[in-house]
């Protein structure tokens, strides 16, 4: 069964393309990287004046995340991800249905 820790943030006025440049080039290039992930998605609002992210990783289990969380890197990405992004919370989530469209 895979897991979903998900952040959600709000960009700073003025930082939306540096934290887009930061998602894609560092933050995601890092999560692939590790053992255990599965997938990772970066979701940007389109219906609202604010700047709004959703990045989805899929993880095998909660093992691996807490290994990856441990990281020395995973802990400067996070303050890294923070100069650019406000209101930046997480959550863990599981598959509850899953339906994929014929």
């Amino acid at each position: 069964m895979s897991l979903y820790y998900i952040i959600s943030c709000d960009a700073v006025p003025g930082e939306e393309e540096n934290l887009d440049e930061f998602l894609s080039q560092r933050a995601v290039p890092f999560w692939v990287s590790q053992p255990g992930v599965r997938a990772v998605q970066v979701l940007g609002t389109i219906l609202s004046d604010d700047s709004k992210r959703l990045i989805i990783i899929e993880v095998a289990d909660l093992e691996d995340l807490e290994r990856i969380q441990a990281q020395r890197e995973h802990r400067h990405l996070r303050r890294q991800l923070l100069a650019y992004a406000g209101h930046a919370t997480s959550q863990i989530y599981y598959t509850v249905a899953f339906v994929s469209a014929p």
